[in-house]
């Protein structure tokens, strides 16, 4: 700079450092070194080992603190070393670095093959979770596909099903919402869900789909103040299905294809209480003043037995299912001559839910019989298999 530019060549030195780094000191105890590595070295060892390193190091008393024992694995030596860290070191800012210098000092070949000394956890309990992933095998063996879908809505999603259930001071606002569409938590699966078996049959002719999924509903008794957890919502889990399309897949042959009806949805229905132990004790009532239904081919599942067979004093409700009315399917604008839906309380399905009971295999061999009954068309077919099942008895005892 001075020979071609005629620059002046200053006195002295200017350094200019902006970010000086502190000097780091650190007070490595050979217990923490017996604690990561498992050796057993003394003090003056482990100082000998990380000065080879370059490292400041000097040999002080106890730390003086009174559970050091515990804290850096058992025995205590009364010596520590403090260790200055040169500044050519950068990679080392805590004491297991310090830990993996000594280690590798002393050799990676010297350190003893040790077994970990602890005991095998308690496996936990995932009753719950385990019944919820074999509901959702169960469904997807029958041909359904899981979707999942917002859990905000707005009152016009909910219209569209139920225009008697669109009152917005029924259902959890959010204060800070995305868009108008999204400012409700929902109080059923079915709305969304049928939203979205509304775009798949923009796209294919046969769609089958279930979630499982929270709702969320009001408080039903007055939030306290000094309990946070009474102003949440009450958030049960819910089991919906939705059906529609033709029942089988489209033929060389080309002949006309029966659409999927009430009775496909009963059938997986059935399918799925039967591999949960619950068929026997339930019972599917017609249901013919639900709005969203179609009133003769619609109805409700009924609890009916105790876990031990008894009848209950008074059967509970498990959910609906039926055929969308015609003005349901004419306002969602579904590409489907018919669709189904139901919709379950997946909580109380699963609560009644009992592990298998194993029985030794009868020493007779079975006798099958076919029975013809003739019944007035009012009469629905769970009256009939109830009186044979209440005329037969408890056949496993025989």
């Amino acid at each position: 700079m001075r020979n071609l530019a005629g620059g002046t060549v200053a006195e002295g030195l200017l350094d200019e450092y902006p970010r000086k780094r502190p000097p780091l000191v650190l007070d490595l105890p050979s217990g923490e070194v017996r604690r990561i590595v498992g050796i057993q070295l003394s003090a003056h060892d482990i100082a000998d080992y990380l000065e080879r390193l370059g490292f400041q190091t000097e040999i002080s008393g106890s730390l003086g603190i009174g559970d050091i024992a515990g804290i850096y694995g058992g025995a205590l030596d009364p010596l520590y070393v403090r260790v200055a860290v040169p500044s050519f070191r950068r990679d080392v800012t805590m004491l297991a670095d310090l830990c993996e210098e000594v280690a590798r000092i002393h050799g990676y070949d010297n350190i003893p093959t040790t077994l970990l000394e602890d005991e095998i956890p308690f496996p936990e309990d995932h009753t719950v979770a385990d019944t919820q992933q074999a509901v959702r095998d169960l469904l997807v063996g029958a041909g359904l596909d899981e979707v999942i879908t917002y859990s905000l809505l707005d009152m016009a999603t909910v219209a569209t099903v139920n225009p008697a259930e669109a009152h917005a001071e029924r259902y959890v606002k959010l204060a800070n919402p995305n868009s108008p569409e999204r400012e409700h938590l929902r109080r059923s699966l079915l709305p969304s869900l049928l939203q979205a078996l509304r775009l798949n049959l923009q796209e294919r002719e046969r769609v089958l789909l279930f979630e499982m999924g929270n709702i969320y509903l009001l408080p039903t008794t007055p939030p306290t103040p000094t309990d946070p957890e009474s102003w949440l919502p009450d958030q049960p889990a819910r089991l919906a299905l939705v059906l529609a399309g033709p029942r089988a897949a489209l033929s060389w042959q080309g002949a006309p294809r029966e659409v999927l009806d009430f009775f496909d949805l009963k059938g997986v229905l059935e399918t799925l209480l039967a591999h949960l132990s619950l068929h026997q004790r339930v019972a599917f009532v017609p249901l013919p003043d639900d709005e969203r239904l179609h009133p003769g081919r619609a109805a409700r599942l009924m609890l009916t037995q105790q876990t031990d067979g008894t009848p209950l004093a008074e059967a509970v409700p498990l959910g609906v299912l039926g055929e969308l009315h015609p003005d349901v399917v004419e306002r969602l604008e579904l590409r489907a001559e018919r669709a189904c839906a139901a919709e379950l309380d997946l909580e109380r399905l699963l609560r009644e839910v009992l592990l298998p009971k194993y029985q030794p295999i009868s020493r007779y061999p079975a006798s099958m019989q076919d029975l013809a009954v003739v019944a007035d068309n009012s009469v629905p077919v769970e009256r009939v298999a109830a009186l044979i099942r209440q005329g037969a008895g408890d056949c496993s005892k025989r």
